[in-house]
């Protein structure tokens, strides 16, 4: 007859047999079949008496079973195992039952040999608050998620099995204690998440988008602002410093730098730039220039004339007025107001 899983003895036989395990003594289960019990931990033998239903003594420690078995004679006996996992997370699969079919001899050398079974554990959190839904790879010991706590478990792990954790998530880097490794015991991985965030900002012309900004952020990187005048650095991990800037060539932006820690997303970093126009001209005498003419334009600075009585001032703010004065030795000049663009 073939064994299935109806054909086990009972709980009780099995209590029967656990508490004599220490005393070496033999225990005689239903239909006359004898199981002779050494040390349970490590091997089982069980003799069948070929005119009766064999059956498979089950012990429920946290152990896996490989088998093997052979005939007294050279007979149409035959043994089969399936390996089933008792779930996803199964390092490999346990022998879970035998198919025994039994002609004619007696079967002796049912041996078992006993694979101690761990756990693989961990908790994956940011800032001391569980992380809920996180998918996690632990390579051979299978794959799995985080419950609402963070907290996430593989049972029923062969012992000696390699494992190592990956992580791919788009919103998280992760720090890990116990990456890689051997299943050896009860396994404990630790792992903290550094949350990802972005920094993004818009340049404004009087009003209006500016394309083709420069902004440099240091070490989080450097981009150019876009058509809409949206510039966007992604991905930075949380409680990094930032320090940005701007610049294109003719413009002044109202801010040298912006700076500062990131602890969330910031998408109003902005920066208002304005025009930068030229103030220029020539001073003459009797229609002749007039050289070495200090010509003063307040918070622009001052400059002298040269030799064709020329003069420029280069970084004249858009919409601002300006008072311009010329002083040389015994002459008097005009005073002139204006802006004139490039």
């Amino acid at each position: 007859p073939i064994i299935r899983e109806s054909d086990l003895i009972t709980p009780e036989e099995i209590q029967e047999v656990k508490e004599q395990i220490k005393t070496d003594t033999k225990v005689e289960a239903k239909d006359n079949t004898k199981v002779e019990v050494k040390d349970f931990e490590r091997e089982a033998t069980q003799k069948f008496n070929p005119e009766d239903t064999a059956r498979i003594l089950k012990q429920d420690s946290p152990l896996s079973f490989s088998s093997s078995a052979s005939s007294n004679k050279d007979s149409s006996t035959s043994i089969s195992s399936s390996n089933t996992s008792s779930s996803a997370t199964n390092s490999s699969g346990k022998v879970k039952e035998l198919n025994i079919k039994t002609k004619g001899d007696n079967i002796s050398d049912l041996d078992f040999e006993a694979i101690e079974l761990f756990s693989l554990s961990g908790k994956i959190q940011n800032k001391g608050k569980g992380l809920a839904n996180i998918e996690i790879d632990l390579g051979q010991t299978g794959k799995t998620k985080t419950d609402s706590d963070g907290n996430f478990l593989i049972e029923d792990i062969e012992e000696d099995t390699s494992y190592e954790v990956k992580i791919s998530n788009e919103d998280y880097n992760f720090n890990y204690k116990n990456k890689n490794g051997a299943v050896t015991s009860d396994t404990k991985v630790e792992i903290e998440a550094i949350k990802l965030l972005s920094l993004a900002g818009t340049i404004t012309l009087d009003g209006k988008p500016i394309e083709g900004v420069n902004i440099d952020a240091g070490k989080i990187g450097k981009t150019i602002s876009g058509a809409d005048g949206r510039y966007e650095f992604k991905k930075i991990e949380e409680d990094s410093n930032y320090e940005v800037t701007a610049f294109k060539d003719r413009l002044l932006f109202d801010k040298n730098k912006l700076s500062g820690m990131l602890t969330s997303d910031i998408n109003n970093l902005d920066f208002i730039a304005t025009k930068l126009l030229t103030i220029s001209g020539k001073v003459m005498h009797k229609g002749k220039p007039l050289q070495g003419v200090e010509i003063d334009a307040g918070e622009l600075g001052t400059v002298l004339t040269d030799a064709d009585g020329f003069y420029m001032f280069d970084k004249a703010k858009d919409g601002i007025e300006y008072t311009i004065k010329a002083k040389k030795g015994k002459f008097s000049f005009g005073i002139r107001k204006g802006v004139k663009g490039i």
